[in-house]
């Protein structure tokens, strides 16, 4: 995850925190709004000025909230999150379980030098770091443009061979392979959401519950 898509979604948890602590009476919106009236330019703000207006309208004080999860590296039950609202995150029909690695090369054109590992997934529980260059899979060489394909000719459960230059030595790792979804993520309302479900995605995002008892987007007839 990047920083900016961290910041998106500290932003969301916050608008959460700030809906579920006023009994839904205040949102990100509200900060945003004092924000402007009181701190517009050139007087500008800092984060003892958003703390103080998030403790003014919720009573709470949100620096232990900050220092969780602004302050430290963050970690989001992103599910649990948006089940506040009523929703729940699903693949699409087109979706298909596919070999995953769990590691991510650098967008760097044509390198084979890896950006990420997923943390507990194939790669690190191999003792793959980010930083190391592949140079093979199971003795044949790979090349940037291939490497997802060369992963997705196995299937979830094979084991293969990993060659990697990795700090100015060559080593074999021995990885296996587990599954991931592949295709679009969807958001669909839950099927029995309750009333306080849909009071808060009203509050949250300014509009009525759009989804049918089958937790699909309703169509106007």
């Amino acid at each position: 995850m990047n920083i900016y898509s961290e910041g998106y979604l500290t932003s969301l948890a916050l608008d959460f925190s700030l809906l579920q602590d006023t009994t839904l009476k205040y949102s990100y919106r509200d900060v945003h709004r004092r924000l402007y009236q009181e701190h517009s330019v050139p007087k500008g703000y800092g984060v003892s000025d958003v703390q103080h207006i998030l403790k003014d309208l919720s009573g709470k004080d949100y620096a232990p909230w900050w220092q969780a999860h602004v302050n430290s590296p963050m970690s989001l039950d992103f599910p649990a999150l948006l089940s506040q609202a009523g929703l729940v995150m699903s693949y699409g029909k087109d979706s298909k379980a596919e070999a995953f690695a769990g590691m991510t090369l650098s967008s760097i054109h044509g390198s084979l030098v890896l950006d990420q590992v997923l943390r507990n997934g194939p790669a690190w529980q191999a003792g793959i770091v980010a930083g190391d260059e592949v140079l093979a899979i199971n003795g044949l060489k790979v090349t940037a443009s291939g490497f997802d394909k060369r992963i997705n000719d196995f299937k979830a459960g094979d084991s293969i061979e990993v060659t990697l230059f990795s700090n100015d030595k060559i080593k074999q790792v021995k990885l296996t392979l587990s599954n991931q979804q592949s295709g679009a993520l969807v958001l669909k309302g839950e099927a029995k959401a309750t009333k306080q479900q849909k009071a808060f995605f009203k509050a949250w995002l300014g509009i009525d519950w759009p989804f049918d008892n089958k937790g699909e987007l309703a169509t106007k007839a």
